[in-house]
């Protein structure tokens, strides 16, 4: 029987060092990053398959439970025998169920969208065997499980900073700084080594691997663009080098005079860098590096922005909700849907519509007086009415206090004509004749 690509995987906090043993060619998709544990390949002889699988995997899943302890070695193979099959196999069976329930509750609750890939991997798994007649029927499709629902995005406005300050708590776990605390934020950082992709990031949205991964020769500060070509991701530990996230991710990505000007300094910091290092340096050709010149590890970063933020005493946000702020900002700042979705790297405008479109206070309250004034309601109107006509009035009542005023006060006094005018005065008595 030929030899299958497996994959081994080791729970972390196994009894005794036993390991879970997964083999078969679909189980080469496993989500290594959905399901959280440690994997390594390895080429292994033949396993086969078997209905067992699905208690063993199953209805941990449906629960939103996966075991930090090992419980045997359950085989996912494609081709020959079924071991759990039978009367033979059903003390091993019972062995397994046993060892399953003894285990601690609530030993690792994962989210919805862990649940999510984990199912789709055994529902592929499943359907490659029975492609090949191993099983007839596909016990992951019945599995039933929560629908992801991706959180909605709020801005750190004063009233929920200050809930946070007093308890902690983030009102929902993406947030977004309002424009005056990115610069507050920028400010602090100005004397960092990597503040020019802090910069990059918060005005240009580029994803994290993104940022790594982007090399001066497509960067042209001259013309202010850069290309987005590839990026750094993480495979376990280790990095990598990958094409962009999606087709859409090939992109041209303008920059503005202050991003030039930032850059333009970052590479004369690099290259007094280079400098130093001499024939230690690592040539990668790379935009933003470690000291010696070698690629930037995407979780090291994560680390290092999560730190600055905590010492910089603003409320916390993700990494990649820098990326989600420079998505409002620039809706913010009336540029058009379609730009924004192409600087980002998004496929569809929905996508940025549904995802990164978070309301800014000022924003919506300029929205809001926008919209009520192109309702023309009556009852507003008439109100309008009245109170012109009472200003009206009122109006005309002070003018007629004030020329009230006027007459208590008497007739004006006649003044004295000065003397050598010619005026006569008049005589009093009968008038000549």
């Amino acid at each position: 029987m030929e030899d299958l690509f497996a994959v081994l995987v080791e729970i972390t906090g196994a009894a005794d060092g036993v390991t879970e043993e997964v083999s078969g060619r679909s189980a080469a998709r496993l989500d290594r990053d959905a399901v959280g544990f440690e994997v390594r390949e390895e080429f292994l002889s033949a396993a086969s398959v078997g209905n067992g699988c699905a208690d063993v995997l199953l209805e941990p899943l449906a629960a939103g439970l996966l075991p930090t302890e090992t419980f045997g070695l359950v085989h996912l193979g494609l081709g020959g025998t079924i071991p759990w099959k039978g009367g033979g196999n059903r003390a091993r069976r019972k062995t397994m169920k046993t060892a399953i329930d003894e285990m601690p509750p609530f030993r690792h609750v994962t989210g919805p969208a862990t649940r999510q890939h984990v199912k789709a991997t055994l529902r592929a798994a499943l359907n490659d065997a029975i492609g090949q007649q191993i099983i007839t029927f596909n016990p992951a499709a019945h599995v039933e499980i929560d629908p992801v629902r991706k959180p909605k995005a709020l801005v750190w406005t004063d009233e929920r900073v200050a809930k946070w300050e007093q308890t902690g708590e983030k009102p929902s776990p993406v947030m977004v700084w309002t424009p005056h605390q990115t610069g507050a934020f920028l400010d602090f950082v100005a004397e960092d080594r990597l503040y020019a992709m802090w910069h990059l990031i918060a005005f240009r949205g580029l994803r994290r691997g993104e940022a790594c991964g982007q090399p001066w020769s497509e960067t042209n500060l001259d013309t202010h663009a850069l290309t987005v070509s590839s990026q750094l991701v993480q495979d376990g530990w280790g990095v990598e080098a990958s094409d962009p996230k999606t087709d859409s991710g090939y992109r041209v990505v303008a920059l503005d005079d202050d991003t030039v000007d930032v850059l333009k300094r970052h590479r004369a910091r690099q290259e007094a860098d280079r400098q130093e290092w001499g024939t230690a340096w690592v040539e990668t050709g790379n935009v933003f590096t470690q000291e010696d010149g070698s690629w930037l590890h995407p979780g090291k970063v994560t680390d290092l922005f999560e730190r600055l933020v905590a010492a910089s005493g603003l409320p916390p946000i993700r990494l990649h909700n820098l990326r989600h702020g420079a998505a409002t900002l620039m809706l913010a700042a009336d540029i058009d849907i379609k730009i924004v979705s192409d600087t980002l790297g998004h496929s569809d405008t929905r996508i940025t519509r549904d995802i990164y479109q978070s309301v800014l206070p000022q924003v919506g309250r300029s929205a809001a007086e926008a919209t009520a004034k192109l309702v023309p309601l009556q009852r507003k109107a008439e109100a309008e009415k009245a109170a012109r006509k009472a200003a009206k009035k009122e109006k005309a009542k002070k003018a007629a206090a004030k020329n009230a005023g006027k007459a208590k006060g008497g007739k004006p006094k006649i003044k004295a004509n000065a003397p050598g005018t010619g005026a006569k005065k008049p005589k009093h008595g009968k008038s000549q004749k």
